[in-house]
């Protein structure tokens, strides 16, 4: 099935949830649930990310960074940086990664003055972090 699932170019969200479930295993079902943000009607709607949000916190796997990082993805993405923003600040144990989703989605849609506030703030800048500064700023 996982193979399957590899070669599907826009999988439908009933077919993630089945293999999620069949799994069981929340870092095997990230790599799918990456790919349905990636692939699917989820990376273009704000309302779609707003429920994969709320079922995350309800299944207990928010404020984790790992699944928190993934909804900061999938906000952005959609375009609903005012939500990621929010999200970013409910996860407790930041991580780089989630530094770097949140400067480059605000970037991205284009909050540059909140970008500039996020990157001044960072506890440590990576070579991610500065690439994402330029890319912005120069574009």
């Amino acid at each position: 099935i996982c193979t399957r699932f590899k070669i599907i170019q826009t999988p439908h969200t009933c077919m993630f949830s089945l293999l999620r479930r069949a799994h069981g295993r929340c870092m095997l079902s990230s790599s799918y649930f990456s790919r349905l943000v990636d692939r699917s009607l989820l990376s273009k709607c704000p309302t779609l990310a707003t429920i994969v949000h709320a079922q995350l916190v309800k299944v207990g796997l928010l404020p984790n960074t790992f699944w928190g990082n993934r909804c900061l993805q999938l906000y952005f993405k959609s375009g609903a940086a005012i939500d990621a923003f929010q999200l970013f600040d409910e996860i407790s144990d930041k991580n780089t990664i989630s530094w770097n989703l949140c400067l480059k989605g605000l970037m991205k849609n284009g909050y540059l003055d909140y970008a500039l506030e996020v990157f001044d703030e960072m506890p440590e800048r990576d070579v991610v972090s500065w690439n994402t500064m330029i890319s912005g700023l120069s574009s």
